[in-house]
């Protein structure tokens, strides 16, 4: 009884047919496997942007409440951004020249 079972070659057939065509929409479809795993890479890349932009804010969030606070963070930007020299101060420029060479 077994063999004859599995002697129909075209029962075989048909069923792996039947098989094959069920699986294609899982690999192939707008849902499969690889739209799934595409779509999981985009929230990662999302997810890492909105990571680096919260830092961005928080940056400047520390910034603007420096500037509310007191005169101390303008004065120093001020200093370093527009070289800001106040009265009775005395201005130094200290250029820098790397050694030459040994050898030249």
């Amino acid at each position: 009884m077994k063999a004859q079972f599995f002697k129909n070659d075209q029962f075989t057939k048909v069923l792996i047919a039947v098989l094959i065509f069920l699986q294609i929409p899982l690999w192939l479809g707008s849902g499969s496997i690889f739209s799934l795993l595409y779509t999981y890479e985009q929230q990662y890349v999302i997810l890492k942007e909105i990571k680096n932009l919260k830092i961005a804010n928080q940056t400047l969030s520390d910034k603007i409440a420096a500037l509310k606070a007191g005169n101390t963070e303008i004065e120093a930007r001020a200093r370093l951004e527009l070289g800001l020299v106040k009265q009775n101060e005395i201005y130094y420029q200290v250029i820098y020249h790397p050694e030459k060479s040994a050898m030249w």
